[in-house]
């Protein structure tokens, strides 16, 4: 067969050949799909993709219910599973790689596999098959034109190797475009000047031509002219997307044969076909004049229209980032796309969109669903890498180099509100305990063995959204995993690195530097964050200036050791061993108040265990809470069964001093979970006591220390990162200084996990 083929811009042939009346897919199907990851896309054998198109597609299918069972469709695998009934056929032995089969009775038992090897494994059956998938991952044996995808490539290391300075840190707009997963546009004119070009291609791109064994030949009966819309043979071969060579024409007169046996098995108008190489695909629709072919799309990268900055960091350095609500073209709907620059040691390093990808695999909720994410490179495949770090000194303590940094963009399927968008007290800790509890977040990320390390204001973020009864429910999210690492790793590496955001950080990390992260201190910080929001939005016994004092030396206070290490925590330690919170609210006697101080007795206790040189207090700090009311719902009842375990813990603590062992009640989640479910359970007590009035640290707002912060005030879920770990020119060496800002640290340099596992 000698085939006919025309080239059509794809939005033009979805909308000649593939619209339906109600193109609407589920709303949760963007969150279901599985994310194809660019190793499988670009670097692994056939059968692995077949595998991986099987998953994607299955899961479209069963998300789609308002359809007759006649007209569902399963996913098969059938690269390796010949149709028996090909032995008198001229072309036998023949197996797509893909195929997409009804899932009616008769079809079923006609194509299922007894003894599948894979998971999605299923026969060749001509007489059955809906649509057929070729995937090639050899350019020269695809027939049709492609962007041969490379795999990505650092810039080369020297200062001096020619064209590096153009490419470092740009966002031209040919970067923007090879966005892992994200087409980033940024003002409504480049959208109109984008568009308006494509209409032009559009009118270019109805190429007629012929493949090379027949472009020669005059049909019957046309006088050797072209026939109907052709261009003249000329133009064909200018504009040619049909390949040459003996593996191009030998993969297409394959795929040709693959829909001859459909045509004489099936009673068929058309058959469409779908050519997958390396990430992107064409879509072929043929019939009994020949075939037409969309131009290629890019299935591993996704467009995505950004508006204005929501939010952006003032540093020069650090992670950069920036965040943007847009708007995702395949999906129609907003998304969230944050813009940074991540730390990279070597291959074992993770993004946080692979990070994400593994807590969603293994069904952690309250955290955000990643959509796409890569590392940002130029058009041709070279990341986006900074440089400074080649020349900079080993850090000191833990004698590692500085990392390189990589411009990284990830797309998330939630749009938060930051946390100070709570709308009263009950609000406030009902949020929290989303981010904390076993079922959701963090308590379940650990136990994958999955360490936060970076809890504070701008990472926990309220999401409203409306459930499947139609009702408007919000919860609490953990959001920014980037800082994320296993708990093997923090378990066995024997240089650390120091993360987290100052104010919120541990005391035990602030004050010991090459201390090993542990789950005490991502716990610890629920309880700085608690506090810090209390002092921000609930009235408390300080006035403007000692409110002003007490966040200066709690919170912000730190200092320079001789060997330039910054070390603080001093005021947060000394609280601990009093078992206090620091202040009071007012009125004192109230649900929030009984909450910070059943936290400051565990914090207390842990550290009795941990550091068994801090004097024992002859008076417990914790209180114990009475009885509420039911209320009935699932969420209540989870927070009565946590409050009623947790009732014996807390009597225990606040029982008679006279105690000799402690228990490090932070070491797990049990105690602070338990403590946040007593309280937000008894929803009837008097929670109205302590009322959310306007940002107390508004106050400071003109002031030096805090003019930074407030300048950003605005931004929520800024990463605002400091421009050095080093003190400023000014300062002495163990002089104490206020930080001023809520920069989460950037990473210090530590033990890569391949050291540590090697």
């Amino acid at each position: 067969m000698d085939p006919r083929l025309v080239e059509m811009d794809y939005p033009k042939f979805v909308n000649k050949f593939m619209s339906v009346s109600d193109p609407e897919l589920p709303s949760d199907l963007a969150s279901n799909i599985p994310h194809m990851m660019e190793e499988v896309l670009l670097e692994v054998p056939e059968s692995v993709i077949c595998e991986e198109v099987c998953k994607v597609a299955q899961v479209i299918f069963d998300c789609v219910d308002d359809c007759a069972k006649e007209e569902k469709l399963a996913a098969k695998n059938t690269s390796n599973n010949q149709d028996p009934t090909d032995r008198n056929d001229y072309a036998d032995s023949l197996s797509p790689d893909v195929c997409f089969y009804p899932v009616n009775e008769r079809a079923v038992a006609d194509y299922t596999v007894t003894e599948p090897k894979t998971m999605f494994q299923g026969s060749i059956r001509w007489a059955w098959i809906s649509l057929l998938i070729e995937i090639k991952t050899a350019y020269d044996k695809c027939p049709f034109q492609f962007n041969p995808k490379r795999k990505q490539k650092e810039p080369p290391s020297s200062v001096n190797a020619e064209n590096t300075d153009n490419t470092e840190g740009k966002e031209n707009s040919d970067n923007v475009e090879r966005v892992a997963g994200c087409q980033s546009l940024d003002s409504a004119n480049e959208v109109a000047d984008r568009n308006k070009k494509a209409r032009k291609r559009s009118k270019k791109t109805n190429r007629h031509v012929n493949d090379d064994t027949a472009s020669n030949d005059k049909q019957p009966g046309d006088g050797g002219q072209p026939s109907g819309n052709c261009e003249p043979k000329s133009a064909q071969k200018q504009t040619s997307f049909v390949r040459s060579g003996s593996g191009a024409r030998t993969s297409l007169g394959q795929i040709a044969e693959y829909v001859s046996k459909v045509f004489r098995r099936q009673h068929r108008l058309h058959v469409f076909s779908l050519l997958i190489f390396k990430g992107q695909a064409r879509v072929i629709r043929w019939d009994r004049a020949g075939a037409i072919v969309s131009t290629p799309i890019d299935f591993a990268k996704e467009q995505f229209i950004v508006g204005k900055r929501y939010f952006g960091s003032s540093s020069p350095t650090g992670r950069g980032t920036k965040g943007y609500v847009a708007y995702d073209v395949s999906r129609k709907r907003l998304v969230f796309l944050k813009d940074c620059w991540r730390s990279y040691i070597d291959e074992t390093s993770q993004s946080e969109g692979d990070v994400l990808v593994k807590l969603r695999t293994r069904n952690v909720k309250n955290v955000p669903t990643p959509l796409a994410y890569e590392d940002v490179q130029d058009a041709d495949g070279v990341r986006h890498v900074t440089r400074t770090q080649e020349w900079l000194p080993e850090d000191k303590r833990t004698r590692c180099s500085y990392p390189v940094q990589r411009h990284y963009r990830l797309v998330v399927k939630e749009i938060g509100r930051p946390l100070e968008d709570h709308k009263n007290a009950l609000d406030l800790v009902y949020i929290l305990y989303d981010a904390l509890e076993g079922k959701s977040a963090h308590q379940q990320a650990w136990e994958q063995k999955i360490m936060h390390r970076d809890i504070s204001a701008g990472n926990i973020l309220i999401f409203t959204f409306i459930d499947v009864n139609g009702n408007e429910r919000t919860s609490g999210i953990l959001n920014d995993w980037d800082l994320a690492k296993s708990t093997d790793y923090l378990d066995k590496v024997t240089r650390p690195g120091r993360s987290g955001t100052w104010q919120f950080m541990s005391a035990r990390l602030l004050y010991t530097p090459g201390k090993k992260h542990e789950v005490a201190d991502d716990l610890e910080s629920f309880v700085h964050l608690l506090r810090w929001m209390c002092l921000r939005f609930y009235k408390t016994i300080f006035e403007k200036e000692e409110l002003r004092s007490h966040i200066i030396s709690v919170y912000e206070q730190y200092r320079v050791l001789d060997n330039k290490q910054e070390v603080g925590g001093a005021a947060k330690r000394a609280l601990i061993k009093e078992g206090a919170s620091g202040f009071k609210l007012v009125p004192a006697d109230s649900p929030l108040s009984r909450l910070l101080d059943a936290l400051a007795g565990i914090c207390k206790e842990h550290y009795l265990a941990v550091e068994p040189m801090l004097q024992s207090q002859t008076e417990g700090a914790m209180s114990h809470l009475s009885d509420g009311t039911v209320i009935a719902s699932s969420k209540r009842e989870r927070l009565r069964s946590r409050a009623l375990k947790g009732q014996a813990a807390t009597e225990a603590v606040s029982g008679p001093p006279a105690r000799v062992v402690h228990s490090p009640l932070l070491s797990t989640h049990e105690a602070i979970i338990d403590a946040f479910a007593s309280a937000a359970y008894r929803v009837n007590e008097p929670w109205g006591l302590n009322c959310k009035v306007k940002d107390q640290f508004l106050a400071f707002k003109n002031t030096p220390i805090f003019k930074h912060y407030f300048d950003h005030s605005s931004q929520p879920r800024s990463k605002r990162s400091r421009a050095s770990e080093d003190p400023a020119d000014s300062q002495e060496p163990s002089s104490k200084r206020p930080r001023g800002d809520l920069d989460t640290l950037p990473e210090e340099p530590g033990a890569t996990e391949k050291d540590v596992f090697d």
